[in-house]
């Protein structure tokens, strides 16, 4: 026979009920409704587009031209 060394026991029934319990939290808490402001919020960068390292921050500016309209059609804004 096995004794078992832990002080507190934890069974299939015990997880039943927390998880349970868990997901009753969550349906019966109130919804959090997206903030919405007056102004749009600016994202931007900082990028030098003259002398040594313009060929790299010319490419990175290229890609978020390319990612700009993914992310507002992703993130719906």
């Amino acid at each position: 026979m096995v004794t078992s060394l832990r002080s507190w026991s934890v069974d299939r029934r015990t997880i039943l009920k927390t998880s349970a319990a868990l997901a009753a939290v969550q349906f019966t808490s109130p919804y959090i409704l997206k903030a919405r402001g007056d102004t749009p919020v600016r994202i931007g960068m900082v990028n030098p587009l003259t002398g040594v390292l313009s060929a790299l921050a010319q490419s990175e500016v290229d890609g978020a031209k390319y990612a700009e309209p993914k992310s507002i059609k992703r993130e719906g804004f």
